[in-house]
């Protein structure tokens, strides 16, 4: 038979079915958060800055009419009329392939496939598309499309289905896309919400780029307004980064002064006011996140990704915002401005700071190796922001590549260190309070299987022994090896808890044990001054003899000036003899009005100084303690009675009554009428570093103490309190302000069984 050359306008052409769309919808996209995700990821390859997600009535569970509407705006570049047609129109376009770079910021683009209209598809029955693309110099072009889904019903030529749209010209408007989905085909989860923000979380640490070639790049934000949903309301990075173990925040207030806030896992709030002054840093403020790299210290793991490691390595870092705009390359990948991770690597433990050295004793660390807890810095998502003003003392390099090194960015890579030392301390208290839950827990399931109940904490872990060393024993008799059961493996994370909470604890025996020699040479160096005072006075005395007159006069009174510092310096000298002579492990019943007076005959300089009191009369002569350390009784009375003292000194109180009742428990009152305390504020002073919270004391003190009884009082480091409650717990006590008697300011009760 003949063949016959068709012309080309009849020639066979291929005819695509609506049901395509569904096809591919269905196989692409097989869950809800994976479409969506595929939305936002468009946005970001449009070069927006920021996208908004708002969900109405989308929750399984909802309304009964629930229809549901998923709305996704954001500020990219937009798309005209003639973009919509040739690109959001056509199926598998070669658009992504083409430019793999976005044209403003050059992003490397994350979409692909065109999977972002199937996914309007899978998601919802009904979508409408706008867009706004600037066309010209003041022109900008608004396109409108209805997309009903329904329609495309298969059999139906895909080409032949009509779509509504308008478009509109201007001379303003937005750049700019939305995304309406109504009518959705599923009612969301809340697994599938926190797997959405999972799927979108690395998009959200991008916070600025400097491409070659580009514009420099502001990042991309990321707004959550679905309120159906836990934490479905707010900055996706805010969230992220709340999501760890703790948010660090300070800042430098006018005046100079410093001061930090901490909000983290177990630990709370807390709060810290530095002691120095940072005049050339008025007006700084910081966030940044600490992101470890075990999920189990996360606040939040719902906002985290499985890859949150590789995310941190390629976006974490302290970045250095002024006036809202990146500097480089501070918190680029590498970037180590701060020296963190060269601290790190040469393994650096030891805590400088003389008050946060204070701090660490008092939370019972080693301040000789807790630093080596650091975190990395690509284990912090932060941002520092410093001003522009013409007063600011920051100046940018010529090269606009960083700042110049001055003595104000010093100070402020000092600031930000001091505030990480701060926060790493929190952490290791945080790592021994978790390993001491963890441990209890552990232990307590271990006892429900076993049906034992055994208060002793050692007989725990001697039972774990027992439960290991009798399927040993099983398995070495039966010549083969039985499987691990539920029991033996609760035995071992016993032991392994143990060992853990062992380590934290480790800690402080070797802080105790460096503060006594510290004690012991300082009283010896006192000793030997006492000596040289008391020698030169009488070396005065004699002189004086050999002179008349007002010469005479003015050598004895010098003299008498050198044997009164000498008195003064003696009783500084009992007072730490008190702690020199304790230093020793053994309990014993202590006698309580002994250890008092000689507590208040160690404060006797300053007490005569302002002819202060202090009534121990009803304190019964018999009235011991139980067994307990010398040592410990004797920090208890110092510090409580050393607060009483200052508090009475600023406002001029004379006198202080301490109690001593034995009914069961022994009860001690120290009484004062100083200053008093707020009721709402009896709890915030046990906390380390907050010495005087209403700024009621110190300021009085400074005008009316001198330098000698003021350092030997102490300036307020506040771990006074911190360390008496740490004392009266251990042995199961309490410690605790209570309402004072009438005409007293201030009563502080200690409970000891």
């Amino acid at each position: 038979m003949a063949k016959r050359l068709v012309p080309s306008e009849e020639a066979l052409k291929f005819a695509v079915d609506s049901q395509l769309l569904g096809e591919l919808g269905e196989k692409l996209v097989t869950k809800n958060y994976v479409a969506l995700s595929e939305l936002v990821k468009n946005a970001y390859d449009a070069d927006a800055t920021r996208v908004i997600m708002r969900f109405t009535n989308t929750r399984l569970g909802g309304p009964v009419d629930n229809t549901g509407e998923i709305q996704i705006t954001d500020n990219g570049c937009g798309m005209s009329f003639e973009q919509v047609q040739a690109a959001w129109m056509r199926i598998a376009t070669t658009h992504k392939v083409d430019k793999p770079i976005s044209e403003k910021f050059g992003r490397p683009r994350t979409g692909n496939k065109g999977i972002g209209r199937f996914a309007c598809q899978r998601l919802s029955r009904h979508l409408t598309l706008r867009a706004t693309a600037r066309v010209g110099a003041h022109q900008f072009q608004t396109t409108v499309v209805n997309f009903d889904w329904t329609t495309f019903v298969p059999g139906t030529d895909l080409t032949e289905i009509p779509c509504q749209y308008e478009t509109t010209f201007s001379s303003t408007g937005k750049p700019g896309v939305t995304l309406t989905l109504r009518d959705l085909r599923e009612d969301w989860l809340e697994q599938e919400f926190n797997m959405l923000r999972r799927q979108i979380v690395m998009l959200t640490v991008q916070e600025g780029a400097r491409r070659k070639g580009f514009e420099e790049d502001p990042g991309f934000e990321i707004k959550l307004d679905a309120p159906e949903f836990p934490g479905g309301v707010g900055i996706l990075i805010d969230q992220l980064m709340n999501a760890g173990w703790g948010m660090l925040r300070g800042q430098v207030d006018h005046d100079g002064s410093a001061s930090l806030s901490l909000e983290a896992k177990v630990i709370g709030t807390k709060s810290f006011v530095l002691t120095e002054q940072y005049d050339r840093l008025r007006g700084i403020h910081f966030e940044i996140a600490f992101v470890p790299g075990d999920k189990k210290y996360f606040r939040n793991t719902k906002a985290l990704t499985k890859n949150v490691a590789q995310t941190l390595r390629q976006f974490g870092g302290v970045r250095l915002y002024m006036e809202g705009f990146r500097v480089y390359p501070y918190g680029d990948p590498g970037d180590d401005w701060l020296g963190i991770d060269r601290d790190v690597a040469r393994r650096k433990g030891t805590v400088d700071d003389k008050v946060l050295q204070g701090l660490a004793i008092a939370l019972k660390l080693d301040a000789s190796r807790v630093l080596l807890l650091y975190p990395r810095h690509q284990s912090l998502i932060g941002r520092v922001h410093i001003s522009t003003s013409k007063e600011s003392p920051f100046v940018v390099k010529m090269d606009r590549e960083g700042l110049v090194e001055n003595d104000a960015y010093r100070r402020l890579v000092e600031f930000l260190r001091i505030s990480l030392d701060w926060m790493t301390l929190w952490y290791a208290v945080f790592l021994r309070r978790f390993s001491r839950e963890r441990r209890r827990q552990v232990e307590q399931k271990f006892l429900d299987s076993t049906g034992e109940k055994i208060g002793d904490p050692t007989k725990v872990l001697h039972s774990a022994l027992d439960v290991l060393v009798d399927r040993a024993t099983t398995e070495s008799k039966a010549g083969h090896k039985q499987a691990d059961t539920t029991v033996v493996r609760q035995a071992r994370e016993v032991i392994e808890a143990r060992v853990d909470e062992a380590q934290a604890e480790l800690a402080l025996l070797r802080a105790v044990a460096s503060t006594g020699p510290l004690v012991f040479a300082f009283a010896h160096e006192v000793k030997g001054t006492i000596g040289t005072l008391d020698t030169n006075a009488g070396s005065i005395e004699s002189i004086s003899r050999s002179v008349k007159g007002g010469l005479r006069t003015q050598l004895h009174e010098l003299a008498s000036s050198l044997r009164e510092a000498s008195h003064r310096f003696g009783q500084i000298t009992r007072l730490f003899g008190v702690f020199s002579t304790a230093q020793t492990l053994s309990k014993k019943r202590i006698p309580v009005c002994k250890a008092l007076r000689l507590v208040v005959e160690g404060f006797g300089f300053v007490l005569d100084e302002f002819k202060m009191s202090v009534d121990l009369k009803s304190i019964d002569e018999a009235t011991k303690t139980r067994l307990m350390t010398e040592a410990e009784f004797l920090s208890i009375a110092v510090n409580l009675l050393s607060n009483a003292i200052k508090a009475s000194i600023a406002s001029q109180g004379k006198q202080i009554r301490i109690e001593a009742l034995r009914n069961g428990d022994l009860k001690l009152r120290f009484l004062d009428r100083g200053v008093g305390l707020s009721k709402n504020r009896w709890e915030d002073v046990f906390e380390p570093l907050n010495a005087d919270p209403e700024d009621r004391i110190y300021k009085q003190l400074s005008v009316k103490v001198g330098d000698t009884e003021l350092a030997t009082l102490g300036r307020g480091t506040g771990l006074g309190l911190s360390i008496v409650r740490g004392i009266v717990e251990s042995h199961r006590g309490s410690v605790k302000f209570v309402k004072p008697p009438s005409n007293w300011k201030a009563c502080i009760e200690v409970t000891l069984p």
